[in-house]
């Protein structure tokens, strides 16, 4: 299941469209993080620890990178 999450674009991650809003992106992130925390019932069980880490990362450098005009 992880390897496929790393397989999925930056916009397919967070489930925003490429004309998304700064607004709409960090909500988005927020939405999708709280899936994946530590504490989240929904990952638990399907997820380690270890691969909610990298879950978490590959989640957040979407997020960076969507909001940086350039790089998207």
């Amino acid at each position: 299941m992880q390897n496929r999450f790393a397989k999925l674009n930056y916009y397919e991650m967070l489930d925003v469209l490429p004309d998304a809003t700064l607004f709409e992106i960090r909500h988005a992130h927020n939405t999708v993080m709280q899936m994946y925390q530590k504490e989240a019932l929904a990952s638990y069980s399907l997820f380690s620890q270890e691969e909610r880490t990298e879950i978490i990362a590959l989640i957040d450098k979407a997020c960076l990178t969507l909001m940086n005009e350039t790089a998207r």
